[in-house]
């Protein structure tokens, strides 16, 4: 069966579909979802319909013809650009808008609304809402910890402490919140008793499981992984997504016990794709952090991994592209994510585009974040050698090596130098530092990182090759310098 392009469809046909579409974002039930998707059968499609078929496929008792219908209607990457989440998202505010006109004191609207203010970037309409939702919900556990998150998000987080502190030993929720909070902000937590007699009371196992972990984070800090370990055990008993990405997290650098089957829940799209890409299943794990950004719009880390394999792993420069951005529609003064989409940019060939967002990146980097403008000078570094200037491109991937190996960041280091070496290597030099045997012999033992592996063989080793055809010219750059050596 051919499908029907998309402009194709009739305009009665378009605004039945938006019908429908508004239909699923309000009630988000199977019979919506489904309505949706056989709408969708005819070819026509947008980013509520990939929502409405995951929604099925996690519904339990869905049949499997409908479950099938479903998984037909995932998208993969390229086919959720971000354009198209943005117009959902105005879509989605025209929607909710109209919604406050009829009933304006809607606190869970206002909070919708807020949400999807952030994901196009819109921060200050957005905090109106949340602030309004407060004022009509004081102490309602969905608008205070929405708030919270998006006070995180802006990177003030003091009004939320205030508002927390004063109804968490109350409520298991806003215990964990205030704790996940505190923590993320540096803020001690005035009185941490009560919350841990709190756990001890509650006995609803979400409840628990979510306080639990949060407690567990808190005593990992602060007296280590013996003290923690057994909020952890509390915390698997129910856990939601969250808590199963720490969960694993927990299992691969403090051995505490992961159950696999809990990355099979609905939601854990953070959990999946930390274990796919464990288990080098770099597509998957693209598909869990496109998952993950779906759900959790305005958080910066999935756009930041999800980029990061693309380009690395894969060298996928599209799909690197993409993630940068949408993570950028919400985070727009993103220093990382404007020094990713120029690195994907520059592999590209667009190297006035690349030149613009290296320097809007350096404007908003602060001197606190060291890791990022070492990574930033060997971008920089990449667009001087693809602009002719070999010279001070050698010097900038020298000077964030060095940074790198000063702030202990050692897979920082390796990549570095292959990208350093790439481009030595295509512009017909020798390795700089170590001739072709021993970069083999390094790149192939085990004290590089396995990602650094990973790009030796996609990157250099493929150039190595190539060159050795016609003989390379050395650059002069000596012996091995100290810093590319392995620590001992």
């Amino acid at each position: 069966m051919t499908s029907v392009k998309q402009s194709e469809v009739s305009p009665e046909f378009r605004r039945e579909f938006e019908a429908l579409s508004a239909r699923w974002l309000a009630d988000k039930d199977v019979a919506s979802a489904s309505e949706l998707l056989f709408a969708a059968s005819l070819g026509y499609s947008d980013s509520s319909v990939h929502q409405a078929a995951q929604f099925l496929i996690d519904s339990p008792g869905v049949s499997t013809q409908l479950r099938r219908l479903a998984v037909g209607r995932l998208p993969k990457v390229e086919e959720v650009p971000a354009a198209e989440i943005e117009h959902k998202q105005t879509f989605e505010i025209r929607y909710l808008k109209s919604k406050l006109v009829e009933h304006p004191r809607n606190a869970l609207a206002h909070v919708e609304l807020a949400r999807a203010y952030v994901s196009l970037g819109l921060t200050e309409k957005a905090n109106r809402h949340i602030r309004v939702a407060i004022q009509l919900a004081p102490s309602s556990r969905f608008v205070l910890r929405a708030a919270a998150r998006f006070d995180v998000h802006r990177g003030k987080v003091e009004r939320s402490i205030k508002a927390l502190e004063g109804v968490a030993s109350r409520d298991p929720w806003l215990a964990a919140t205030l704790v996940a909070v505190a923590d993320l902000s540096g803020k001690p937590i005035k009185k941490i008793k009560p919350l841990r007699e709190l756990l001890e009371q509650t006995n609803d196992p979400a409840e628990k499981s979510e306080l639990a972990a949060a407690l567990g984070t808190f005593e990992l800090k602060d007296a280590g992984i013996r003290r923690a370990r057994k909020y952890f055990q509390i915390s698997a008993v129910a856990p939601n997504e969250n808590v199963v990405a720490q969960l694993f997290w927990l299992s691969k650098n403090y051995g505490v016990n992961f159950d696999r089957s809990l990355l099979d829940r609905g939601e854990a799209f953070e959990a999946r794709a930390q274990s796919s890409a464990e288990a080098n299943d770099w597509e998957n794990a693209i598909q869990a952090c496109l998952r993950w950004l779906d759900n959790e719009p305005f958080a910066i880390r999935p756009a930041f991994e999800g980029g990061y394999i693309a380009s690395e792993m894969l060298g996928d420069f599209k799909t690197a592209k993409e993630f940068a951005h949408r993570g950028l529609i919400s985070n727009p003064k993103s220093g990382g994510l404007m020094n990713n989409l120029a690195y994907a940019l520059i592999m590209e060939g667009d190297i006035v585009g690349a030149k613009d967002l290296i320097s809007r990146a350096k404007q908003f980097l602060g001197n606190d974040e060291e890791r990022e403008r070492a990574v930033l000078q060997a971008t920089e570094g990449l667009l001087l050698y693809r602009q002719g200037n070999a010279a001070d491109g050698a010097s900038h991937y020298i000077a964030c090596i060095l940074k790198a190996r000063e702030l202990k960041i050692e897979q920082v280091v390796q990549l570095a130098y292959l990208h350093f070496c790439y481009e030595e290597l295509r512009i017909g030099h020798a390795p700089p530092f170590w001739s072709i045997e021993e970069l083999q012999k390094v790149f192939s033992g085990d004290e590089v990182s396995k990602h650094a592996k990973i790009v030796f063989n996609r990157m250099v080793q493929p150039m190595l090759i190539a060159r050795q055809k016609y003989g390379l010219i050395d650059s002069g750059y000596g012996a091995p310098l100290p810093m590319l050596v392995p620590p001992t």
